[in-house]
């Protein structure tokens, strides 16, 4: 659940349309400051070629460098504001130019840390998303001591970077301080998420849970409160007791109340749909998933059509328990995720494993095997979940074993001990006793 980021070059430059030109007065010169607006409405026109011109005309007629630094760093400002809208690479690489030229032409400058702060946003949320030299001109930019507005986008700024992955800043103890030293901004609300948000990532899962209702409950106005219950659903979600679960379902229904069709509906409804399905209420659950692969719920994410599809598979496997005729239905569930190039790795385990079990109560042991065997490549490493491997690979075993293929069943479990931990332990456990009682022995090299 990330947030829309309003960059600050768009947010601040905008708004010095506005501000920059009546402060030129000061300089008392009437002529300088007729000729800076005249400047300024040409930016505003998007006439480059003529505003290149008057900026020349301007830094000829009158001694005010500053003034030039302020036509220059504005246009740099207008070219970044401009990229956001577009979303294209070579207009981010062009408003990141005219910044750095900014930078190293006007380095003396008062806004220098102006446009420090743009060259940050750009580098973390344009398409290169590249976390430290975003780090790097932040740092920069706070060493131009901010004020005002600056200085408040400059810590919420520092807020989101925490919160992104390498930080070794703690973007709680950064929002808490925002939180405090801000009491009355306008961004409190998006600071309240973050901060929810690094709860959930860390663990802490029951503050998180708290921080979104309380923000939704304070806040009942704000366009973040269908995010927040939905983040607040996804933290009871993970608890084991009824009641709990029985609170997802309520803040994932009170989410798909509050907001049109859309990826953000959808996925309150699938977080019902998984809700249901841990309450025992599978065709409820089957239900809802339906819906949101019709599109009834408004077209979802990708990410959220295949946990959809998974749902709904976990969904028929339970009801086929009364109910054989949905097997077929639940294996070619399964079978669509795992088949999908849009799975990441661990859906695409979890889908295989579950559409192995589906056709071993369908009496296809032998499809089962092929499906568990399928589930344990590639082996998971540097800390990915092991759950759907385990299960798939002991599935996989046990199932050989009753076939009296013994030798296959010994090489899944050295697979399984592949994966170092709790599970290397067990599975070199069955692994012995397995050749203890079939006398079966490493084979020897040739």
């Amino acid at each position: 659940m990330k947030l829309p980021i309003l960059p600050a070059c768009c947010a601040v430059s905008i708004a010095l349309f506005s501000t920059r030109a009546a402060e030129v007065p000061a300089s008392n010169d009437a002529e300088a400051h007729d000729a800076f607006n005249a400047a300024i409405q040409i930016l505003r026109d998007g006439d480059d070629e003529k505003f290149v011109s008057a900026v020349a005309d301007f830094r000829t007629r009158f001694a005010a460098e500053a003034l030039v630094g302020d036509l220059r760093l504005e246009s740099a400002l207008v070219r970044a504001g401009q990229a956001w809208n577009s979303g294209y690479s070579i207009d981010f690489e062009a408003a990141a130019n005219a910044l750095r030229e900014f930078t190293r032409e006007f380095a003396w400058h008062l806004r220098v840390a102006e446009a420090r702060l743009a060259l940050s946003e750009i580098a973390a949320y344009g398409p290169d998303h590249d976390l430290d030299t975003a780090r790097n001109q932040l740092r920069l930019a706070r060493a131009g001591k901010p004020a005002g507005i600056l200085a408040e986008r400059v810590d919420l700024l520092a807020v989101r970077l925490a919160a992104e992955s390498g930080s070794a800043d703690d973007p709680v103890a950064l929002a808490n301080r925002f939180l405090k030293q801000y009491q009355d901004s306008p961004r409190t609300d998006s600071v309240r998420f973050t901060r929810a948000e690094a709860l959930f990532r860390r663990g802490d899962i029951d503050d998180a849970g708290i921080a979104w209702e309380r923000l939704a409950e304070d806040r009942p106005d704000s366009s973040l409160v269908p995010a927040a219950l939905l983040g607040a659903g996804e933290a009871a979600l993970r608890g084991e007791s009824a009641p709990s679960l029985e609170r997802a379902a309520t803040l994932f229904e009170s989410v798909a109340g509050i907001t049109p069709p859309g990826p953000l509906r959808a996925a309150a409804r699938l977080g019902q749909a998984r809700a249901k399905l841990r309450l025992g209420r599978a065709a409820v659950g089957l239900l809802h998933c339906d819906a949101i692969l019709r599109g009834e719920e408004g077209p979802p994410l990708e990410a959220t059509r295949l946990v959809a599809e998974l749902t709904r598979g976990e969904a028929l496997l339970r009801l086929s328990t009364d109910d054989p005729l949905r097997l077929p239905e639940a294996a070619a569930a399964f079978l669509s995720v795992a088949q999908s190039t849009a799975s990441p790795p661990e859906a695409r385990r979890q889908a295989l494993t579950q559409l192995g079990d589906a056709r071993r109560r369908a009496g296809d042991k032998a499809g089962a095997i092929a499906a568990w065997r399928e589930a344990l490549r590639p082996t998971p490493v540097g800390g990915q979940d092991t759950i759907w491997f385990a299960r798939a690979g002991f599935d996989a075993a046990q199932a050989l074993q009753e076939l009296e293929r013994w030798r296959e069943a010994a090489l899944v479990y050295e697979t399984l001990g592949q994966a170092g931990g709790m599970l290397q332990t067990e599975a070199e456990a069955r692994l012995a006793q397995l050749r203890l009682a079939h006398f079966l022995w490493p084979l020897s090299p040739r």
